[in-house]
C-alpha cells in the first residue's frame, strides 16, 4: 500500500549492500535476496507497495535481523544487523507469536480508524496526514484480518460460511485482491472459509495450502 518511506528504505538497503557487506546485485540475489530488477527500483527509491516476501528476502540477504527491512520502509526504522543483534547480550524474549485480542478492542480501532479517514476527508488542509492514515490502516487491517479469519475457521460448517458472518463480510470478501497487496493470501485465505461464489476461483494448490492452515486454526 501507498504511504511507506521508500527513498529512506533505499538508503539503508545501498548503504548495507555497497559499504558493509561489499555485495553485487547478484551477490544479493544468490543471497535469497531479491532479484537485480528489484533491487535496482529499491535503490532508486521507487518501489510501490512492496510485497512481505520482498521485505524477507530484504533481511535474509542483507542479514538484517528479520523484519527490519518493512520497519525501515513503513516507519523510517533503523534496520538492525545479524552482527549487532548478537553482540546485544542475552536475547529478549518473546512471547510465543500469539496474542487473544478481545471483540471490544478490534472495535475500538476500528472506530478509531473510521473516525480518523471522516477527518481527513472533511478537511483538506489534513492531507499531508494522509500517508499516517494509510500506515494505521495496514497495521489495523492486519489484525483485523488475522481475528477475522481465527473467527471464521471456528465458525465454518461443511465448507460454507455462516449466515450472519456473510452478513457483515460479504461486502469485503468480494472486494478485488490485487496480486501486490501485502495481504493477498489472507483475503484469499478468508475467501476459502467463506466458500461457495468467494472460493471458486481459488487454485488447487492453494485450497490445499489453505486446507492446512484451516485445520492448525481448529485445534
Amino acid at each position: 500500500m501507498p504511504g511507506g518511506h521508500a527513498e529512506i528504505l533505499a538508503g539503508f538497503v545501498r548503504d548495507r549492500r555497497e559499504k558493509k557487506l561489499n555485495m553485487s546485485f547478484a551477490d544479493v540475489a544468490d543471497a535469497g535476496g531479491p532479484s537485480k530488477p528489484t533491487m535496482v527500483k529499491i535503490e532508486a527509491g521507487e518501489i510501490t507497495s512492496p510485497k512481505k516476501t520482498t521485505f524477507n528476502r530484504l533481511d535474509t540477504s542483507l542479514r538484517w535481523v528479520p523484519g527490519s527491512a518493512a520497519g525501515a520502509y513503513w516507519y523510517a526504522a533503523t534496520p538492525v544487523g545479524l552482527e549487532d543483534e548478537r553482540r546485544g547480550g542475552e536475547p529478549l524474549r518473546l512471547t510465543g507469536g500469539t496474542i487473544e485480542v478481545p471483540l471490544e478492542r478490534v472495535s475500538g480501532l476500528m472506530e478509531i480508524q473510521a473516525d480518523f479517514h471522516t477527518a481527513l476527508d472533511g478537511d483538506p488542509e489534513l492531507g499531508s496526514l494522509r500517508g499516517l492514515a494509510e500506515r494505521l490502516d495496514y497495521e489495523v487491517n492486519l489484525i483485523v484480518g488475522q481475528w477475522v479469519s481465527d473467527m471464521m475457521a471456528r465458525n465454518r460448517s461443511q465448507g460454507t460460511l455462516h449466515a450472519g458472518l456473510e452478513v457483515v463480510l460479504g461486502e469485503a470478501l468480494s472486494a478485488p485482491v490485487a496480486s501486490d497487496d501485502p495481504n493477498a493470501e489472507d483475503r484469499l485465505y478468508r475467501r476459502y472459509l467463506a466458500g461457495g461464489r468467494y472460493a471458486e476461483n481459488l487454485s488447487a494448490d492453494l485450497r490445499q495450502k489453505f486446507e492446512r492452515r484451516a485445520k492448525q486454526q481448529r485445534r
